[in-house]
Protein backbone atom coordinates (compact mmCIF):
# COMPACT_ATOMS: atom_id res chain seq x y z
CA UNK A 1 0.00 0.00 0.00
CA UNK A 2 1.21 3.17 -0.94
CA UNK A 3 1.80 6.63 1.54
CA UNK A 4 0.86 10.43 0.46
CA UNK A 5 4.57 10.78 1.32
CA UNK A 6 6.03 8.15 -1.23
CA UNK A 7 3.60 9.28 -4.02
CA UNK A 8 5.04 12.71 -3.73
CA UNK A 9 8.60 12.09 -3.40
CA UNK A 10 8.51 8.82 -6.21
CA UNK A 11 11.02 9.60 -8.78
CA UNK A 12 11.81 7.59 -11.93
CA UNK A 13 15.04 5.39 -11.91
CA UNK A 14 17.73 6.37 -14.61
CA UNK A 15 17.56 4.93 -17.41
CA UNK A 16 14.12 3.55 -17.46
CA UNK A 17 11.14 4.81 -19.52
CA UNK A 18 8.89 4.73 -16.85
CA UNK A 19 8.38 3.59 -13.02
CA UNK A 20 4.90 1.73 -11.80
CA UNK A 21 4.12 2.21 -7.90
CA UNK A 22 1.44 -0.85 -7.26
CA UNK A 23 -1.06 0.28 -4.35
CA UNK A 24 -3.01 -2.60 -4.39
CA UNK A 25 -6.34 -4.16 -6.33
CA UNK A 26 -5.12 -2.52 -9.86
CA UNK A 27 -3.86 0.49 -9.34
CA UNK A 28 -0.42 1.93 -9.56
CA UNK A 29 1.29 5.31 -10.26
CA UNK A 30 3.11 5.44 -12.91
CA UNK A 31 6.34 8.15 -12.93
CA UNK A 32 8.12 9.06 -15.60
CA UNK A 33 11.72 11.07 -16.25
CA UNK A 34 9.84 13.72 -17.08
CA UNK A 35 8.95 13.90 -13.22
CA UNK A 36 5.37 13.45 -14.71
CA UNK A 37 2.48 11.32 -12.30
CA UNK A 38 -0.41 9.54 -13.35
CA UNK A 39 -2.42 6.93 -11.61
CA UNK A 40 -4.48 3.87 -14.03
CA UNK A 41 -6.15 0.77 -12.69
CA UNK A 42 -5.51 -2.31 -14.64
CA UNK A 43 -8.05 -4.79 -14.53
CA UNK A 44 -9.51 -7.97 -16.41
CA UNK A 45 -12.70 -7.39 -18.85
CA UNK A 46 -14.10 -10.90 -21.14
CA UNK A 47 -10.45 -11.94 -20.80
CA UNK A 48 -8.29 -9.24 -21.76
CA UNK A 49 -6.48 -6.68 -19.65
CA UNK A 50 -7.32 -3.08 -19.79
CA UNK A 51 -6.13 -0.15 -17.95
CA UNK A 52 -8.53 3.05 -16.96
CA UNK A 53 -6.56 6.34 -16.47
CA UNK A 54 -8.22 8.17 -13.35
CA UNK A 55 -6.17 11.25 -13.13
CA UNK A 56 -2.72 12.99 -12.25
CA UNK A 57 -1.30 13.31 -8.94
CA UNK A 58 -1.31 15.59 -7.51
CA UNK A 59 -4.72 16.91 -8.70
CA UNK A 60 -5.91 13.36 -7.95
CA UNK A 61 -4.75 12.44 -4.59
CA UNK A 62 -4.16 9.09 -3.23
CA UNK A 63 -7.89 8.71 -1.48
CA UNK A 64 -9.03 9.72 -4.80
CA UNK A 65 -7.70 7.71 -6.83
CA UNK A 66 -8.45 4.20 -4.61
CA UNK A 67 -12.45 5.94 -4.57
CA UNK A 68 -12.39 6.18 -8.43
CA UNK A 69 -11.10 2.74 -8.23
CA UNK A 70 -13.66 1.37 -6.29
CA UNK A 71 -16.44 2.85 -8.62
CA UNK A 72 -14.87 1.79 -11.22
CA UNK A 73 -14.60 -1.78 -9.74
CA UNK A 74 -18.12 -2.10 -9.22
CA UNK A 75 -19.24 -1.32 -12.90
CA UNK A 76 -17.07 -4.39 -13.63
CA UNK A 77 -18.60 -6.30 -11.59
CA UNK A 78 -22.15 -5.30 -12.93
CA UNK A 79 -21.29 -6.41 -16.62
CA UNK A 80 -20.32 -3.20 -17.50
CA UNK A 81 -16.97 -2.05 -19.24
CA UNK A 82 -15.12 1.29 -17.57
CA UNK A 83 -13.45 2.45 -20.26
CA UNK A 84 -16.38 1.74 -22.57
CA UNK A 85 -18.96 4.05 -19.92
CA UNK A 86 -16.48 6.91 -20.05
CA UNK A 87 -16.88 6.99 -23.47
CA UNK A 88 -20.51 7.05 -23.17
CA UNK A 89 -20.17 9.65 -20.92
CA UNK A 90 -18.00 11.74 -22.47
CA UNK A 91 -20.47 11.79 -25.83
CA UNK A 92 -23.03 12.65 -23.78
CA UNK A 93 -21.61 15.69 -22.07
CA UNK A 94 -20.41 16.56 -25.35
CA UNK A 95 -23.77 17.06 -26.37
CA UNK A 96 -25.17 20.90 -26.09
CA UNK A 97 -27.79 20.98 -23.30
CA UNK A 98 -29.51 23.99 -25.13
CA UNK A 99 -30.41 21.09 -28.09
CA UNK A 100 -34.25 22.80 -27.61
CA UNK A 101 -37.41 20.87 -29.04
CA UNK A 102 -37.36 23.28 -31.59
CA UNK A 103 -34.20 22.77 -32.78
CA UNK A 104 -34.00 18.93 -32.53
CA UNK A 105 -37.47 18.95 -34.86
CA UNK A 106 -35.73 21.40 -37.31
CA UNK A 107 -33.25 18.89 -37.30
CA UNK A 108 -35.67 16.00 -38.15
CA UNK A 109 -37.07 18.17 -40.37
CA UNK A 110 -33.72 18.78 -42.47
CA UNK A 111 -32.78 14.87 -42.27
CA UNK A 112 -36.57 13.63 -43.61
CA UNK A 113 -37.69 16.06 -45.87
CA UNK A 114 -35.90 14.97 -48.41
CA UNK A 115 -37.94 11.59 -48.57
CA UNK A 116 -41.55 13.85 -48.22
CA UNK A 117 -42.96 15.42 -50.85
CA UNK A 118 -42.86 19.07 -50.89
CA UNK A 119 -46.18 19.91 -49.47
CA UNK A 120 -45.97 17.57 -46.30
CA UNK A 121 -42.48 18.24 -45.72
CA UNK A 122 -43.88 22.50 -45.51
CA UNK A 123 -46.87 21.08 -43.96
CA UNK A 124 -45.28 18.93 -41.63
CA UNK A 125 -43.27 22.17 -40.10
CA UNK A 126 -46.09 24.66 -40.25
CA UNK A 127 -48.20 22.93 -37.85
CA UNK A 128 -45.07 22.57 -35.49
CA UNK A 129 -44.48 26.62 -35.30
CA UNK A 130 -48.17 27.22 -35.30
CA UNK A 131 -49.56 25.00 -32.45
CA UNK A 132 -46.08 23.38 -30.77
CA UNK A 133 -43.21 25.41 -30.70
CA UNK A 134 -44.36 28.78 -28.64
CA UNK A 135 -44.85 26.28 -25.80
CA UNK A 136 -42.41 24.03 -25.99
CA UNK A 137 -39.81 24.91 -28.55
CA UNK A 138 -37.45 26.56 -26.03
CA UNK A 139 -37.32 23.53 -24.05
CA UNK A 140 -35.01 20.97 -23.72
CA UNK A 141 -36.02 17.44 -24.77
CA UNK A 142 -35.22 15.82 -21.74
CA UNK A 143 -37.32 18.18 -19.91
CA UNK A 144 -40.56 17.44 -21.96
CA UNK A 145 -42.90 15.01 -20.08
CA UNK A 146 -46.10 13.28 -20.81
CA UNK A 147 -48.71 16.00 -18.95
CA UNK A 148 -46.64 18.57 -20.49
CA UNK A 149 -47.02 17.19 -24.35
CA UNK A 150 -50.88 16.77 -23.27
CA UNK A 151 -51.75 20.06 -22.07
CA UNK A 152 -50.00 21.36 -25.29
CA UNK A 153 -52.40 19.32 -27.30
CA UNK A 154 -55.14 19.96 -25.22
CA UNK A 155 -55.17 23.81 -26.18
CA UNK A 156 -55.40 22.30 -30.27
CA UNK A 157 -58.54 19.96 -29.29
CA UNK A 158 -60.15 22.72 -27.87
CA UNK A 159 -60.14 24.83 -30.96
CA UNK A 160 -62.22 21.80 -32.66
CA UNK A 161 -59.52 20.44 -34.54
CA UNK A 162 -59.34 16.51 -33.39
CA UNK A 163 -57.19 15.14 -36.63
CA UNK A 164 -54.96 18.09 -36.04
CA UNK A 165 -54.44 17.26 -32.31
CA UNK A 166 -53.36 13.47 -33.59
CA UNK A 167 -51.28 14.61 -36.43
CA UNK A 168 -49.32 16.72 -33.97
CA UNK A 169 -48.55 13.70 -31.55
CA UNK A 170 -47.53 11.79 -34.73
CA UNK A 171 -44.80 14.37 -35.47
CA UNK A 172 -43.54 14.99 -31.94
CA UNK A 173 -43.47 11.28 -31.58
CA UNK A 174 -41.08 11.56 -34.41
CA UNK A 175 -38.69 14.43 -33.07
CA UNK A 176 -38.78 12.50 -29.65
CA UNK A 177 -37.82 9.22 -31.15
CA UNK A 178 -34.86 10.91 -33.03
CA UNK A 179 -33.94 12.74 -29.60
CA UNK A 180 -33.74 9.59 -28.38
CA UNK A 181 -31.61 7.86 -31.21
CA UNK A 182 -29.16 10.64 -30.82
CA UNK A 183 -28.66 11.01 -27.30
CA UNK A 184 -30.61 14.12 -26.65
CA UNK A 185 -33.42 12.35 -24.22
CA UNK A 186 -33.33 9.45 -22.58
CA UNK A 187 -37.29 7.89 -23.48
CA UNK A 188 -40.20 9.29 -25.20
CA UNK A 189 -43.08 10.36 -23.95
CA UNK A 190 -45.05 10.77 -26.47
CA UNK A 191 -45.63 6.87 -26.73
CA UNK A 192 -47.77 7.02 -22.90
CA UNK A 193 -50.36 9.66 -24.73
CA UNK A 194 -51.72 6.88 -26.52
CA UNK A 195 -55.41 6.66 -25.96
CA UNK A 196 -54.84 10.04 -24.25
CA UNK A 197 -56.29 12.30 -26.94
CA UNK A 198 -60.22 12.54 -27.69
CA UNK A 199 -61.04 10.51 -30.94
CA UNK A 200 -61.49 11.67 -34.01
CA UNK A 201 -65.57 11.55 -35.67
CA UNK A 202 -65.87 9.97 -39.04
CA UNK A 203 -69.24 10.13 -40.50
CA UNK A 204 -69.92 6.98 -42.64
CA UNK A 205 -72.40 6.85 -45.59
CA UNK A 206 -75.41 5.06 -45.48
CA UNK A 207 -76.16 1.84 -45.84
CA UNK A 208 -78.10 -0.95 -45.91
CA UNK A 209 -78.11 -3.28 -42.32
CA UNK A 210 -80.69 -5.17 -41.83
CA UNK A 211 -81.20 -8.18 -44.40
CA UNK A 212 -85.28 -7.43 -44.76
CA UNK A 213 -84.48 -4.06 -46.55
CA UNK A 214 -82.49 -5.72 -49.20
CA UNK A 215 -85.34 -7.17 -50.97
CA UNK A 216 -86.40 -3.15 -51.15
CA UNK A 217 -83.32 -2.07 -52.74
CA UNK A 218 -83.35 -4.30 -55.41
CA UNK A 219 -86.70 -4.03 -56.34
CA UNK A 220 -86.21 -0.13 -56.05
CA UNK A 221 -82.67 -0.18 -58.31
CA UNK A 222 -84.84 -2.91 -60.45
CA UNK A 223 -87.76 -0.17 -61.09
CA UNK A 224 -85.19 2.65 -61.89
CA UNK A 225 -86.09 4.24 -65.05
CA UNK A 226 -83.33 6.73 -65.43
CA UNK A 227 -83.56 10.26 -65.20
CA UNK A 228 -84.74 12.67 -67.78
CA UNK A 229 -83.01 13.21 -70.80
CA UNK A 230 -81.96 16.50 -71.61
CA UNK A 231 -80.09 17.14 -74.80
CA UNK A 232 -76.40 18.62 -74.81
CA UNK A 233 -77.05 20.27 -78.17
CA UNK A 234 -78.99 23.55 -78.72
CA UNK A 235 -82.07 22.87 -80.95
CA UNK A 236 -81.99 23.19 -84.68
CA UNK A 237 -78.37 21.57 -84.89
CA UNK A 238 -77.48 20.15 -87.66
CA UNK A 239 -74.06 18.27 -87.66
CA UNK A 240 -73.73 17.66 -91.56
CA UNK A 241 -73.93 21.61 -91.92
CA UNK A 242 -71.72 22.16 -89.51
CA UNK A 243 -67.88 22.20 -89.10
CA UNK A 244 -66.94 19.66 -86.50
CA UNK A 245 -63.96 19.80 -83.73
CA UNK A 246 -60.31 19.19 -85.30
CA UNK A 247 -60.32 15.81 -83.28
CA UNK A 248 -63.37 14.45 -85.06
CA UNK A 249 -62.04 15.61 -88.58
CA UNK A 250 -60.71 13.16 -89.75
CA UNK A 251 -64.41 11.08 -89.58
CA UNK A 252 -65.89 11.04 -93.09
CA UNK A 253 -69.36 11.81 -93.05
CA UNK A 254 -72.03 12.84 -95.60
CA UNK A 255 -72.73 16.62 -96.85
CA UNK A 256 -75.37 18.45 -98.82
CA UNK A 257 -73.39 18.40 -102.40
CA UNK A 258 -74.88 19.47 -105.50
CA UNK A 259 -75.27 16.87 -107.98
CA UNK A 260 -73.00 17.15 -111.10
CA UNK A 261 -72.97 15.87 -114.53
CA UNK A 262 -70.88 13.48 -115.68
CA UNK A 263 -70.11 13.29 -119.34
CA UNK A 264 -71.74 13.94 -122.63
CA UNK A 265 -74.55 11.51 -121.26
CA UNK A 266 -75.75 14.31 -118.75
CA UNK A 267 -76.09 12.06 -115.63
CA UNK A 268 -76.77 13.59 -112.24
CA UNK A 269 -74.35 11.86 -110.02
CA UNK A 270 -74.24 12.09 -106.33
CA UNK A 271 -71.71 12.86 -104.61
CA UNK A 272 -69.69 12.24 -101.07
CA UNK A 273 -67.61 15.05 -99.31
CA UNK A 274 -65.38 13.58 -97.42
CA UNK A 275 -63.06 16.07 -95.15
CA UNK A 276 -59.54 15.43 -93.31
CA UNK A 277 -57.79 17.14 -90.49
CA UNK A 278 -54.46 16.89 -91.78
CA UNK A 279 -54.84 20.21 -94.49
CA UNK A 280 -55.43 18.25 -97.55
CA UNK A 281 -58.99 20.47 -97.81
CA UNK A 282 -61.86 19.29 -99.58
CA UNK A 283 -61.82 16.32 -101.54
CA UNK A 284 -65.04 15.44 -104.07
CA UNK A 285 -65.11 11.64 -104.59
CA UNK A 286 -67.80 10.82 -107.70
CA UNK A 287 -69.53 7.51 -107.14
CA UNK A 288 -70.58 5.98 -110.65
CA UNK A 289 -71.51 2.25 -109.29
CA UNK A 290 -75.33 3.47 -108.73
CA UNK A 291 -75.19 4.50 -112.34
CA UNK A 292 -73.74 1.28 -113.68
CA UNK A 293 -71.50 3.31 -116.03
CA UNK A 294 -67.47 4.48 -116.19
Amino acid sequence: MLTDTECRTALCTEGKSRVRLTDGGGLYLEVTPNRSKRWFWKYLFQGKEKRLAIGAYPEVSLRAARSARDEARKQQRGGTDPVQQRRLDKLTRSISSDDTFEGVAREFHGVKSAGWSEHYAKRWLERLQKDVFPWLGSLPLDQITAPLLLQTLRRVEARGVRELAHSLLEACGQTLRYGVATGRCQRNPAADLRGALRPVLTKHMAAVLEPDQVGDLMRAIHGYAGQEHRPSRPFGFDPSRQQPPLRRRPARYACHVPPRRVGGAGLLVPSILSRRSCGQGLRVRRTLAACGRL
